[in-house]
């Protein structure tokens, strides 16, 4: 199989297309699976990633800002999207070689943007793993709206206006249940350990 037709591959084209907003992520998966010999993993992986970055992008924008240079809105939507795949791949999932992640969203990025599009990917991922064990996500008890906008990628504008219309009683706000079905096993101590 081609660098250009491998999971992490069809899901950057999935997620980039998706993200111009005329296309569902399904009819997306959909019409990509039809027209290429994906094997069951390979399919698994790239339906895990797909879903995984559009369900957790605030979750992962957050942490990628706290080791990029640039504000995410200045970084060009090609190479944030290799970021995201990666960081998504090296937080949340427990099978996936760090070397995969990196180097495959590294070379995406250069193959797809440019050469210096690969060098920022590849110096933010780096940060990255050397830092993520110490990341400090918001705490609960002291910003429950930015705890929950964050750890369980809700929009902030909804969880604050879900504790506008709710004040006497409480935050209505409950994380929302993880997509089933996926081979693809996600890393359950690192969501205990945001959750708390």
């Amino acid at each position: 199989m081609s660098k250009q037709k491998s999971a992490r591959s069809i899901a950057l084209n999935i997620l980039l297309e998706s993200e111009k907003g005329r296309h569902y992520a399904t009819e997306l998966l959909d019409r990509e699976f039809s027209g290429t010999a994906l094997d069951a993993r390979d399919t698994a992986l790239t339906t895990q990633l797909v879903y995984g970055i559009i369900r957790m992008r605030g979750a992962i924008d957050w942490m990628i800002s706290r080791f990029s240079n640039r504000r995410l809105e200045k970084v060009e939507i090609t190479t944030l999207m290799c970021l995201r795949l990666a960081v998504y791949q090296l937080f949340y999932l427990d099978k996936i070689p760090e070397y995969a992640a990196v180097n495959e969203s590294v070379n995406l990025a250069r193959v797809r943007a440019n050469p210096g599009a690969a060098m920022f990917v590849n110096a933010v991922l780096r940060k990255f793993i050397a830092e993520r064990d110490n990341l400090k996500f918001p705490e609960k008890d002291e910003d429950p709206v930015q705890h929950i906008s964050v750890v369980h990628s809700h929009p902030q504008f909804l969880v604050e206006r879900g504790q506008r219309h709710a004040k006497p009683h409480g935050l209505p706000c409950a994380p929302s249940p993880q997509a089933q079905g996926s081979s693809v096993a996600a890393c359950p101590y690192r969501a205990e350990r945001i959750a708390g």
